[in-house]
């Protein structure tokens, strides 16, 4: 609408000034970068190119000064002109445009937080989601048919028109009313007719329907998108089940969920994963899985050799598993179908006693952020991840060096080596045209 395209032109006009006082061209500023942040409120805007590919299972380049007890603890891919939207574990949103944020060298500390935006006590990033500032102008749908989708640790998940987070101030705005010791943990963009994939942290993985989650004002609460076995009940269900207040100063509950994604509505039609509308079937059947999830946890279940890999699985789509010890699994999506939204999932990966799922993400149809292609067909083939780990090391490679699997219960192969107690915290696609050498 006029409003979408009145913000647009003065985002613009804004950038062009930017780029004018700092001497470059727009298109130097609407650079290729990778926004990272720490534990300790440091961030950063890097050049991806500065990652050479290697090969999987290697140590991977140290991302940066971590001093005492920091950790690296988001990473995202954008571009200079987007605008990044920082969600803080306490359910609340805050803008800036990516040029805004200091670029550094990998080994530099970065910038405190701070210095960019000013938070509320006791609030801490745990989601950033670029979003293009001219997508109002890019056809096909607009912002007006795009929601935002955040899910929780605990599970729950809530859905909002993104027209709702337009013009989002200094001080920041709600974004969802969260239930006691509950935090938000990932945030991404659906529009009609795709499907949402979460994995949890014992190695299950459900998928929905975005459609089946509401569209809710920004002060609504959540409803059920997973539910995890724990010895106290379903998590996401405290003892008062009450939504608490902004200033929630209780111990948060232990985090069940490990990863999202969001896969495009033309991929869903063209794999055929749509499930039955309003059907529990696939929900039911959940518990049959359980039998086989029993062997995830224990070493004499399935583990797949890469000689077992399936070589002929063509080119996908995928979706990548990652654990927090550095096995990685590939398998094809259509291996999981549409279930009925909040239950339990199927089994996606086999886990070693100790190491749990970390994160995961979409791979094989040129997808950089949950639901935009971004890369041409012929450059499915080249897309790089960047794994990075609490303490700051990052590893590049190329997606396909990492063989697809077959065995829902297979327990992956080594992909990143990792010193000491480290364990892995992020994994970031990059679409194939950012291969410097294609």
């Amino acid at each position: 609408g006029a409003q979408a395209t009145d913000g647009d032109e003065s985002a613009l006009a804004a950038a062009r000034l930017h780029a004018k006082r700092h001497n470059v061209t727009l298109d130097s500023l609407n650079a290729d970068a990778l926004v990272i942040m720490t534990g300790r409120g440091y961030i950063k805007r890097i050049d991806p190119d500065v990652f050479s590919k290697q090969n999987r299972n290697t140590q991977g380049r140290n991302m940066g000064k971590m001093r005492g007890g920091d950790e690296v603890t988001k990473v995202a891919h954008c571009s200079g002109l987007d605008t990044v939207l920082f969600f803080t574990d306490r359910g609340r949103v805050y803008a800036v445009r990516a040029y805004d944020i200091p670029q550094a060298s990998t080994t530099a500390l970065g910038t405190p937080f701070t210095r960019v935006l000013k938070l509320r006590e006791g609030e801490s990033i745990t989601a950033m989601l670029p979003v293009d500032t001219m997508q109002g102008r890019q056809g096909t749908g607009g912002a007006e048919k795009a929601h935002l989708v955040m899910v929780t640790a605990q599970g729950l998940i809530k859905k909002t028109c993104a027209s709702e987070f337009g013009s989002i101030q200094k001080n920041g705005k709600k974004a969802l009313g969260l239930r006691r010791g509950d935090r938000l943990k990932h945030v991404a963009v659906v529009r009609e007719g795709d499907g949402i994939i979460i994995g949890g942290d014992s190695g299950r993985v459900i998928h929905f329907a975005a459609d089946n989650v509401r569209a809710s004002s920004r002060n609504a609460g959540a409803v059920f998108a997973m539910k995890f076995k724990t010895a106290k009940g379903a998590a996401g269900q405290p003892a008062d089940n009450a939504e608490s207040d902004d200033d929630d100063a209780g111990e948060a509950l232990p985090a069940h969920v490990a990863g999202m994604a969001v896969v495009p509505a033309a991929v869903v039609r063209s794999l055929g994963l749509q499930g039955p509308p309003g059907s529990d079937t696939d929900a039911n059947a959940d518990a049959a899985d359980d039998s086989v999830t029993d062997l995830a946890g224990d070493d004499t279940g399935a583990e797949m050799n890469e000689d077992d890999a399936d070589g002929d699985a063509g080119t996908g789509p995928f979706i990548l598993l990652l654990t927090s010890r550095g096995k990685g699994k590939r398998m094809l999506l259509d291996e999981f179908r549409q279930q009925a939204r909040g239950g339990s999932g199927k089994t996606g990966m086999g886990l070693s006693p100790g190491d749990s799922l970390a994160a995961l993400c979409l791979t094989g149809m040129g997808v950089s952020q949950p639901g935009e292609i971004s890369a041409p067909p012929d450059d499915v083939g080249l897309e790089h991840v960047i794994i990075g780990s609490q303490e700051g090391v990052m590893n590049r490679f190329d997606v396909s060096c990492i063989k697809v699997q077959k065995g829902r219960t297979a327990k992956g192969t080594g992909v990143m080596k990792l010193k000491g107690d480290d364990s892995i915290r992020d994994i970031t696609l990059l679409p194939g045209h950012l291969d410097p050498k294609s």
